[in-house]
C-alpha cells in the first residue's frame, strides 16, 4: 500500500493525475491526517507495516510567511517530519520525501550535487533541511528528493500566477535568479520510479527538476510569450521577505543514472501544461 501525505496540494494532485503503479494507493487531505499531530500519526501507523510506502508531500511552502510564521514552518517541516520518520523506522515502512532548492544559498555558478553543502538563507529553507536531517538521523528505509521551481495545472504556482496578469499592459520579473523549472506530474513519474525501484534509492537524496537552465524573467517570457511586455528586474529592485537563492540550479546526473531515465526540458514540459490550462501561445513551442 502507498499513502499520499498532502494529497490535496500542488504535487499530490499531480501523483494523482499521473498515478503509474499497480499497488493501491490512498491519498491522504490535511482533513484526513494532520502530521502535527502526534496522537493521530501514532494512530495512523498502528495497521502499517514493513510493505507499505509513506509519501510525504505534506509542508508548509509559503516562503515569505516563513519568515514571520517560522513556529509553523519548523512544525510541519521539521518537527513533523522528525516524528513521521521515527514512526516509518518503527514500523519498517518506507519514506519518500520531498525537500527543496533552498536548502542551498546559491552562492555558485554550478548546478548542486547532493553531496555539496548546505546553508538555507531563510526559514523555509532551514525548516526543510532540518526535516531531511531529522530523516536521515532517524535511521530508516527512506528516499530525499530534493526540487526546484514546481509547476503544474493545479494549486498556486509561478504558471497560474503569471497566467493571472495577462490581461496588463506590462509587468517586471526578476531576471538574476537562475534555476529550472520543474513540471509536477513529471516529478510524480518519478516518484513512482522510485518506489518501483526503492532497493537502489534507499537511503539516498536525489535531485530532480526539468532539464535546461532558465531565470524567473525567462520562464515569465515563455509562459506569457509576446502578448504583455515583461521587464527584467534585479533581486535588488523587486525585494521579497525571504531572501532567495540567486542561483539554485540543480544537478540531475544522479537521478538520471540510477534511475535510468531521460529528463526532458522545462520548455516542452511547460507546453503540456498551457495545454491543460487552455492556454497556448507561439513563444512556449520556441
Amino acid at each position: 500500500m502507498i499513502y499520499l501525505l498532502g494529497a490535496d496540494g500542488q504535487l499530490g494532485q499531480s501523483i494523482q493525475k499521473v498515478q503509474a503503479t499497480k499497488q493501491q494507493i490512498r491519498y491522504l487531505t490535511l482533513n484526513d491526517l494532520d502530521i502535527t499531530n502526534q496522537q493521530s500519526l501514532e494512530v495512523f501507523f498502528d495497521n502499517l507495516s514493513s510493505s507499505d510506502f509513506i509519501v510525504n508531500c505534506a509542508a508548509y511552502t509559503s516562503v515569505d510567511s516563513a519568515e514571520d510564521h517560522p513556529e509553523i514552518a519548523f512544525a510541519v517541516n521539521a518537527h513533523a517530519t522528525s516524528h513521521l520518520a521515527r514512526l516509518c523506522n518503527a514500523s519498517g515502512s518506507k519514506l519518500i520525501h520531498i525537500s527543496t532548492d533552498y536548502v542551498f544559498d546559491g552562492k555558485t555558478d554550478v548546478a548542486y550535487k547532493e553531496c555539496d553543502p548546505t546553508n538555507p538563507l531563510g526559514v523555509y529553507g532551514r525548516s526543510k533541511r532540518l526535516g531531511e536531517q531529522e530523516i536521515i538521523n532517524a535511521g530508516g528505509d527512506f528516499c530525499i528528493i530534493r526540487t526546484a521551481w514546481l509547476f503544474s495545472e493545479f494549486g498556486n504556482n509561478f504558471v497560474k500566477t503569471m497566467l493571472t496578469l495577462i490581461q496588463r499592459e506590462e509587468i517586471s520579473v526578476v531576471s538574476d535568479q537562475i534555476g529550472s523549472p520543474t513540471y509536477a506530474p513529471d516529478l510524480g513519474l518519478v516518484i513512482f520510479d522510485i518506489i518501483n525501484n526503492f532497493s537502489k534509492c534507499n537511503q539516498q537524496i536525489f535531485h530532480f527538476s526539468n532539464s535546461d537552465r532558465c531565470s524567473w524573467y525567462q520562464f515569465a517570457r515563455k509562459i506569457l510569450g509576446n502578448e504583455i511586455t515583461i521587464n527584467p528586474v534585479t533581486t535588488a529592485e523587486y525585494p521579497t521577505k525571504a531572501r532567495r537563492p540567486p542561483y539554485s540550479l540543480l544537478n540531475t546526473d544522479k537521478i538520471s543514472t540510477t534511475l535510468n531515465i531521460d529528463i526532458r526540458n522545462w520548455q516542452d514540459a511547460l507546453i503540456d501544461c498551457l495545454k491543460e490550462l487552455g492556454h497556448d501561445n507561439q513563444e512556449s513551442k520556441r
